[in-house]
């Protein structure tokens, strides 16, 4: 069987599963199984494929099947400008967290201010505006969980940002709050996107969704019976933060759009706070600025 015979045959079985980009993701997995570009396929449709490709892409093409984020069968994401190894100790970056990312950069923080990416995952948010931010920042990276902090090194360094960012293992604020030495500048510009899904998550989604989602590590999505534990924590820490060390602080924080009420809320006492609409118009990030 040849590429374009292949090419078809694929993306026949993957519509017939239900899936709705069968034609993309066929042309993806049969990329991947035979290690070359997409453009290849185009350009050589009547290569025969050997039988090694040819066990390799059932292997992928079953993953695919048992419902397997294409990202963790690739093994890489694309985020804003950069490229991502991502497993399954990662929550794979979604679209909606660029604009996270946008508005940091928008804002353009102050040549000397430390720049803080909370529960950090895959690096996503912190490589990309270590990528775009000029050298005099100070960037850091915290997760609470060490398997994740492997991948975010090794995207840095995939990335060549890996001697600019500063990786460490806390719980939200923890070991921040215990050192001084991680914040070199008064002004601190925290970014997160920690987990706020709801315990009950299964409820608002459709069977398909469900099935992909379980992929995903529970660690990096649940957050209580709301969704919101993790931020109220944050809000707590972030008032002991600044007392003992006045700092100013500028919060960039993705939600869920339910948790407009609960972010304005908990940190409106800490600073202005403004909410942010996602290209489907929905509130997706909340921001409090003290400076």
């Amino acid at each position: 069987m040849n590429i374009k015979q292949s090419l078809v045959a694929l993306s026949q079985r993957l519509s017939q599963a239900g899936f709705e980009q069968a034609g993309l993701e066929a042309e993806l997995l049969l990329a991947c199984a035979i290690q070359k570009e997409r453009e290849f396929l185009l350009s050589y449709p009547e290569l025969a494929l050997n039988s090694k490709q040819k066990r390799l892409l059932n292997k992928l093409v079953k993953r695919r099947l048992a419902h397997e984020p294409m990202a963790y069968i690739l093994g890489e994401q694309s985020f804003f400008n950069i490229k991502l190894r991502v497993d399954k100790r990662v929550l794979i970056p979604r679209p909606e967290t660029e604009k996270l990312v946008e508005l940091v950069l928008k804002d353009r923080p102050s040549k000397d201010a430390t720049i803080l990416d909370l529960g950090t995952g895959s690096g996503a948010i912190i490589i990309t505006l270590a990528s775009n931010l000029g050298e005099a920042h100070q960037f850091i990276a915290t997760d609470i969980s060490s398997k994740a902090l492997r991948v975010a090194r090794d995207n840095a360094k995939s990335n060549g940002q890996e001697t600019r960012i500063e990786f460490v293992k806390s719980d939200l604020l923890k070991k921040l709050l215990r050192q001084r030495k991680w914040l070199a500048s008064k002004n601190l510009v925290i970014v997160a996107n920690l987990p706020y899904v709801e315990s009950d998550w299964q409820k608002a989604l459709t069977a398909e969704q469900i099935k992909e989602l379980k992929y995903e590590p529970s660690l990096a999505l649940l957050a209580g019976e709301d969704g919101f534990d993790l931020y109220r924590q944050l809000a707590s820490d972030l008032k002991s933060l600044i007392k003992k060390f006045d700092l100013k602080v500028r919060l960039y924080a993705e939600i869920a759009p339910t948790q407009a009420n609960l972010f304005s809320h908990d940190f409106a006492e800490l600073g202005a706070v403004k909410l942010e609409r996602d290209l489907n118009g929905r509130i997706r990030i909340g921001v409090m600025k003290q400076f």
